[in-house]
This record gives structure tokens, sequence and C-alpha cells, in this order.
């Protein structure tokens, strides 16, 4: 063999190894990239366009139902409030904050029920129930306290019937939410199997 023989193939030889390696690369970074897309459409879009909602909307009716627990201790402040008023005033205005609170508490619990199925609503009827037992007792408890000679018949319901309904109230709401958050434990569990 001559020696110009022997350099060009010296110099073929590395850059044939240099060609099967970056070839060999580029169909392993092209199967990956298939892989990543197969994984991004069967995996990924799913759990974004239907299981990630679907979680978002029972976390924001959990969210809702928070709300309505701070509306359900004000309206209990508004009750408590009114057996202390002095005025005509303050009796009217613990009266329009007490119906503003129990107006903002139905609207939040409305909003969550969005969230709820078919059958999670029967729930909701059982909240209606025990709000409204609660609502008609805590607003005898505000008629009887504007009559001085009724204030200590407004403090028994006060203190008995409407805070034994607010409780009941209190607990449905609690059943509510523990519903929600169940679901969205099925939804994760839905979305984890999915995979």
């Amino acid at each position: 063999m001559r020696l110009g023989t022997k350099i060009l193939g010296l110099v073929l030889l590395p850059i044939a190894g240099i060609i099967v390696i970056v070839s060999y690369g580029a169909m392993q970074l092209n199967a990956g990239a298939t892989g990543t897309e197969a994984l991004y459409s069967k995996q990924f879009l799913p759990l974004v366009n239907r299981d990630m909602p679907r979680i978002q909307a029972l976390s924001n009716g959990i969210q809702s139902l928070q709300i309505a627990m701070v509306h359900a201790y004000r309206v209990q402040s508004a009750e408590r409030q009114a057996l202390i008023t002095t005025s005509e005033e303050e009796s009217a205005a613990v009266e329009q904050t007490h119906a503003r609170e129990i107006a903002a508490l139905h609207a939040a619990v409305d909003k969550a029920a969005a969230a709820f199925s078919d059958e999670q609503k029967k729930s909701i009827e059982s909240f209606a129930t025990k709000a409204a037992d609660w609502e008609k007792n805590s607003r005898k408890v505000l008629d009887y306290a504007k009559n001085p000679e009724k204030l200590t018949y407004a403090r028994k319901i006060s203190q008995g019937s409407a805070s034994k309904t607010f409780d009941e109230t209190l607990a449905a709401l609690g059943v509510l939410a523990g519903e929600l958050n169940a679901s969205i434990d099925k939804a994760i569990a839905s979305a984890e199997n999915s995979k």
C-alpha cells in the first residue's frame, strides 16, 4: 500500500465512525421525540383537558362552601348583636346585615352547587332544610329582641334552638364540602389510573 492510501484510510475511518455515531444519535433523538409526543398526547393532554377542569371546578365549589360558612358566622353574629342593640337604628342595621349575609350564604351555596353531581344534589336539599330551620329560629331572635319584654325569650332561643340549628347548618355545609373533597380524590385517582 502506498503512503497516500494509508493516510486516506486513517482519515476516512474516524470520519466514518463519527458519521455512524451522529446517525445513531439522530435516530435516538427522533425515537425520543416520538415517545415524548405520544406521552404528551395520550397522558398529558387528557389530564389537562378533562381532569384538571373538573378538579378545579370541585376546588372552586369547596372554596364557595367555605365562604358560605363565613356568611353563616356573620348571620349568627348579627343575631347575637340584635340581643344587645339599644336603638331602632342599630336594630335596623342589624336586620339589614342579617338579611344580606343570609342572601350571601345562599348565593355561595348556589355557586358551589354547580360542582355537584346529580346524586350529590340531594345533600344540598338536606342543607336547605336545615338552613331554613336555622333562619326561622334566627329570625325569631331578631323579632323578639326588638321587644324588651321578649328579650329573655330571644336570648333563650339564641342559646337554644337557634344555636342548635346553626350547628346543624354548619355540619350540613361540612358534609357538602366533604362530598366535593371525595369527588376531588376520585378525579385524581381516575387521572392516576389513566396513565
